[in-house]
C-alpha cells in the first residue's frame, strides 16, 4: 500500500514537429517540440544505417570516428524494449574529469550521445515537465505572483486557479504509470514563470529541482554538455523513454518508408501501410564510404510485423540505403558575437548542430487522430554537424582568452587518460570576427574586429595593390578581440595583420 501511495519518480518527454503555439513567444527554440503520450515518432525499421562524410573524416579522422561510434554503441547494447529491466540502469551516468575540464576540452562521445537520441523520438524531459501552451500579457500581474510557482508541490494550486491546463500542461510521463509526472530520474521538479518586461509579451518555463542538492539534468536527453564531463551510458529515463516508443505493445498505423520492397523470395505484395507495433530494438549498422567520398549502397533485411485484421503477420523486406540514414559531418558552424554592458565584444562557439523534423511523417489521420499532432513515423536523412574548433583556437592561441569562450574536443572520462582529437589549425594567427562601416563625427570609418593571441602585438599593414604594403597601427590585444579603425573615405584598399 506504501508503495502504491508514491508519487511518480521518474519521466521522459517526446520528440515531434513543433505545433501552431510551440512558438518563440511561448520559449520554444528547438528543432521542434513536445509530443503527448500517443502521437510521437519513431523509427519503424530495426536496422538504421549510419556514416561519415569526408568532411569528418578530414577533420576528426579515426579517433574521431571511435568517439562517435562508441556513442552508437551505447544504443546498440541495448536490449529489446520488452526485456528492458528499467533498475539495471543508473539514476545519473554523468562523469567528471578536472582535466579536461580545466583544458575546456568536450567530450565528443558525449556530445553525439543526446543527439542521437534526439534523432530517435526523444527530447529533454526536465524542460517539458510544463509546456506552455499560451501567455496573455493582461494576464500577467495575477500569475507573476512567485507563491504560484516555487511550490513544488502546489500543483493543485495551480489548477485550480486554471494555469493547468489552459495555460500550461504537462508533457513529461513516467515510464511504468504513463502518468504525467514532475520527476526526472527520482529528482521532483518545480518551476519559475520567467515573463519577459517591461510588456509581459513574452514568457518561458524554468523548471529547478525542489532540493537544490539534488541531481539536477541528469538524463542525457536533458543535456547540453559541459566541458570536462563524460556520460558513461544512458540513464534509467532514457531508457524508459526508448522503452514506451519501441515496445510491441505500443501499435501504430505507419508506412514502410519507399526505400523498402519485399526480399529476394517474398512473393507477396508488400503490404506497405498497416497497424505495426513498436521494432523493439534499433541497431545501428555502419554504412561504408566509396573511394569518389560517396557511399556504398547497402541493403538490410528484416522481418517486417503487422498486423491485418487483428492478426499478427510478418512478412520478409529488405531495405536499400544508398546514403546513410545518419551522417556525421563536421564544418565551421561559426560564432556568435555579443558585447557586455560595457560594449566589450565576447565570443563563443556553438558546438553542433543537427537535422529538424522536416522529414517526419505526421500519421494522424491513418490513426483516427484527424488534426492531431502525432504519431508519426520519423525519416532520414539525418545529419549531425560537429563545430571544427581548430582555426578558432589557432588565431586566439588558446582556450585561455578573456574576451573569447574557447573550447576544443577530445575523448575521455572520468579518469586521467585523454584521447585528444585531430583537427587544429596552427598556421592561423588571427581571424576576422566582423567587419563594418560606423560614422563617427559625420565620417564614414571602416571598423575591423579582429580575433587574436591575447597580448600579443599586432602590426596593421595596408596595401592599394596587394603587392606593396606599408604599416599603418600597431595594436596591443590586450582583451583578445581588438578593433582596428581607419578612414574610409580613400580608394578601394586591403589591410592584414602581422603578429610580431
Amino acid at each position: 500500500m506504501l508503495c502504491c501511495a508514491l508519487p511518480s519518480a521518474k519521466g521522459f518527454a517526446l520528440l515531434g514537429p513543433k505545433t501552431p503555439w510551440m512558438i518563440p513567444e511561448n520559449g520554444y527554440y528547438d528543432i521542434g517540440g513536445p509530443m503527448v503520450l500517443g502521437e510521437e515518432y519513431r523509427w519503424n525499421v530495426p536496422v538504421v544505417t549510419y556514416g561519415f562524410d569526408q568532411s569528418f573524416l578530414d577533420y576528426f579522422g579515426q579517433p574521431g570516428v571511435d568517439a562517435v561510434e562508441q556513442a552508437i554503441q551505447i544504443i546498440n547494447d541495448l536490449p529489446p524494449a520488452s526485456d528492458m529491466v528499467l533498475t539495471n540502469y543508473a539514476l545519473d551516468t554523468r562523469r567528471y574529469n578536472f582535466i579536461a575540464q580545466e583544458a575546456q576540452l568536450y567530450d565528443l562521445k558525449s556530445t553525439a550521445l543526446p543527439l542521437l537520441l534526439g534523432q530517435l523520438g526523444l527530447t529533454s524531459p526536465k524542460r517539458y515537465i510544463w509546456a506552455l501552451r499560451r501567455w496573455d500579457p493582461i494576464i500577467a500581474g495575477q500569475w507573476i505572483h512567485p507563491g504560484w510557482f516555487l511550490d513544488g508541490l502546489g500543483e493543485i494550486d495551480l489548477e485550480s486557479q486554471g494555469f493547468i491546463p489552459y495555460f500550461c500542461e504537462k508533457r513529461n510521463y513516467d515510464p511504468f504509470s504513463l502518468e504525467a509526472s514532475s520527476y526526472v530520474n527520482e529528482t521532483l521538479y518545480s518551476f519559475l514563470l520567467i515573463i519577459s518586461r517591461p510588456n509581459h509579451e513574452r514568457s518561458f518555463i524554468n523548471p529547478f529541482p525542489v532540493d537544490p542538492l539534488a541531481s539536477d539534468e541528469s538524463a542525457v536527453c536533458d543535456a547540453y554538455p559541459y566541458p570536462g564531463f563524460a556520460y558513461t551510458g544512458l540513464t534509467q529515463d532514457d531508457v524508459g523513454g526508448l522503452l514506451y516508443l519501441l515496445n510491441r505493445t505500443n501499435i501504430n498505423v505507419e508506412a514502410l518508408d519507399e526505400m523498402t520492397s519485399p526480399a529476394p523470395g517474398n512473393t507477396n505484395n508488400l503490404v506497405r501501410t498497416a497497424p505495426r507495433p513498436g521494432v523493439e530494438k534499433i541497431a545501428f549498422v555502419r554504412q561504408t564510404n566509396n573511394a569518389s567520398s560517396g557511399f556504398l549502397a547497402m541493403t538490410n533485411q528484416f522481418a517486417d510485423i503487422y498486423f491485418t485484421n487483428g492478426i499478427q503477420a510478418t512478412q520478409l523486406v529488405q531495405r536499400v540505403t544508398t546514403r546513410p540514414d545518419f551522417i556525421f559531418s563536421a564544418k565551421d558552424l561559426g560564432f556568435m558575437l555579443i558585447k557586455d554592458q560595457q560594449g566589450n565584444p565576447f565570443f563563443f562557439l556553438a558546438n553542433s548542430q543537427r537535422t529538424g523534423v522536416t522529414n517526419w511523417i505526421n500519421n494522424c489521420d491513418l490513426n483516427t487522430n484527424s488534426a492531431g499532432a502525432g504519431p508519426g513515423v520519423i525519416h532520414g536523412p539525418v545529419e549531425i554537424t560537429f563545430q571544427t574548433p581548430g582555426k578558432y583556437l589557432a588565431a586566439a592561441g588558446s582556450v585561455t582568452n578573456s574576451a573569447v569562450y574557447l573550447w576544443n574536443w577530445a575523448g575521455f572520462s572520468n579518469d586521467t587518460n585523454i584521447v585528444a582529437l585531430p583537427g587544429n589549425q596552427t598556421n592561423v594567427t588571427s581571424m576576422t570576427l566582423s567587419i563594418q562601416t560606423v560614422l563617427t563625427n559625420g565620417l564614414p570609418l571602416l571598423e575591423w574586429m579582429v580575433l587574436g593571441h591575447q597580448d600579443a602585438n599586432y602590426r596593421i599593414e595596408i596595401s592599394t595593390n596587394l603587392l606593396d604594403w606599408s604599416s599603418a597601427d600597431v595594436v596591443t590585444n590586450t582583451n583578445g578581440i581588438f578593433i582596428f579603425q581607419h578612414p574610409a573615405d580613400h580608394p578601394a584598399q586591403y589591410f592584414r595583420t602581422i603578429l610580431e
